[in-house]
This record gives C-alpha cells, structure tokens and sequence, in this order.
C-alpha cells in the first residue's frame, strides 16, 4: 500500500512536467503568429480542461502562473472545475473593483485613452474607456479593442493585485502580466497608481 501511495508524487510531477513542456512548445509556436491573429470571444469554448489561447501572450502568463503556483506566490488552482457560468460571475466581480480602483486613479487631466484586458486562461475579454475623470466599461466583450492597448494577465494575478499580495511592478517582472501595443506606457501608470494600497506603502516608508 506505502508503495503504491509513492508513486503518487512522481506521476503527479511527471503530468506536471509534460504540461509544462507542452506550455512551452505552444507559447514557442504561438510567438511566431503576428500579433492580433488570435482573438477570441470570453470564455470561448475550453482546451485542455480550462484553457484558451487568445492572445499571443497568453500562453508565457500561462508559464509564469504555473511557476508562481508552484514557489507559492499565488494560490494554487481549485482542485473541483466550475462551470463557466460561476467562473465568469467571479471574474466580472473581480474586474468591476478593478474598475473601481481605476476611477479613483485617475483624474480629469489624465491622457489615458481606451484599452482592453484580456484574463487569459479561459479568454475572457472587457473593454475599458476613460473620459472626463469616470471609466466605463464593458465586459464579457469579443476580442480587443482596433489599435489600442492590451493588459494581458490571468484572473488569479488580478486577485492578488487586488488583494494587495501583489503590486503591478513585480508581476510584470515576474512575466504575470504584458502590456502590449503603442500608448501602453499611459495604461500601465493608471494601474500602477490605482491598483496599490497607499496605507501599506505608507507602512513600508516609515
């Protein structure tokens, strides 16, 4: 019985590995497709039990994810699948206190123009357009938006920004999250300011 229980483990790591090679492989291939030759409508139909290409990103946040999973960085992956009814309620939750942050940020002077935020995995697409000091958006969307910035991250990194276990700075150099396209320069400092708590960096100064 001790004996059979330890090859639990080892296959467990093995599957682990195959994923992760065939990750690798994928996101090899996908990087030679040009950009904006993969779109996908959210929450399109799933491959690999949860897991949609949709951006040419898409698959190196998929890498750097299993990696901080796997260091503890983020939580890992619910054991039991949801349905994409429940996956795409907790999603449009989590980027509607996004967006709530965002409209603090921002200011009546700011430059930043429209952008879209894919959550890769399942591909879920939303829209976002600043305007006069408010951010509308809309969710749950088919594809980007013509000719303006990409956020591309996963929905376990937008938890954790959220929560404040994470802050933009270290997931983009950790590979969680990519901003693609011109005037990505402008999004990236909205969410830099919007998405970070002020009285915890106020802690750490002191």
């Amino acid at each position: 019985m001790h004996a059979l229980m330890g090859h639990v483990p080892y296959k467990k790591q093995t599957r682990e590995r195959l994923l992760s090679a065939t990750i690798i492989l994928l996101a090899g291939l996908l990087s030679m497709l040009p950009h904006g030759h993969v779109r996908a409508c959210g929450l399109e139909p799933m491959l690999n039990g949860g897991f949609t290409v949709s951006h040419p990103d898409a698959l190196n946040i998929a890498v750097a994810v299993a990696k901080a999973r796997n260091s503890g960085l983020l939580p890992q992956a619910a054991e039991k699948q949801l349905s994409n009814d429940v996956i795409l309620r907790l999603m449009i939750a989590d980027l509607q206190q996004m967006n709530r942050h965002l409209k603090r940020g921002m200011n009546t002077e700011s430059d930043t123009g429209s952008f879209s935020v894919i959550l890769v995995g399942p591909g879920l697409w939303s829209h976002f357009f600043p305007a006069n000091g408010h951010m509308l958006a809309r969710y749950h969307t088919d594809g980007p938006l013509k000719d303006r910035p990409t956020v591309v991250t996963h929905h376990a990194v937008l938890k954790a920004l959220l929560g404040d276990e994470l802050t933009v700075s270290q997931a983009r150099d950790l590979g969680l999250i990519s901003f693609d396209g011109q005037g990505y320069s402008d999004v990236l400092a909205l969410l830099e300011g919007s998405l970070i708590n002020h009285e915890k960096l106020a802690q750490h100064q002191d």
